[in-house]
């Protein structure tokens, strides 16, 4: 598969992801597809991610995703973007706080025949939980 459309099918797979349509994975990933995502056991299936993601969507319901870079090389796209948005639901125990969050992540992304089959997700879970109060920022922690 052409690095041109490569980086296509990442592109709008994060957009449609953007919109919070999960139902993208079927179209865009392949059977076996497979995301090691930060705080899971180890990798997850196409159909183990769905809750992950609809937690977030739900804790915050405009969350946005703004690409910053994407570029490819083969089989492989990196994408880095930023994440925000404002929790107003429970969110992995936390209640609502009604705080903004803005973190960034990177995404190593491999195609094969214009399917996603593997990506390694990497974000700022640290700086998003003392953005919550969840954490103590290091500027609390000492004042």
């Amino acid at each position: 598969m052409s690095t041109e459309r490569n980086l296509a099918t990442v592109r709008r797979f994060f957009d449609e992801i953007h919109h919070h349509r999960l139902n993208v994975l079927n179209e865009f990933c392949a059977p076996d597809y497979v995301v090691h995502f930060p705080g899971t056991p180890g990798p997850l299936s196409r159909e183990a991610i769905k809750p992950v993601w609809e937690q977030f969507f739900a804790a915050f319901p405009a969350l946005s995703h703004t690409i910053e870079d994407i570029f490819a090389d083969g089989d492989r796209v990196v994408i880095r973007m930023k994440i925000e948005g404002v929790q107003t639901g429970e969110f992995m125990g936390l209640p609502p706080t009604g705080r903004a969050i803005s973190m960034s992540s990177i995404n190593f992304v491999r195609c094969v025949d214009g399917l996603i089959v593997e990506q390694w997700n990497n974000y700022d879970a640290l700086g998003m939980l003392q953005q919550l109060g969840a954490i103590p920022s290091p500027q609390t922690a000492t004042a």
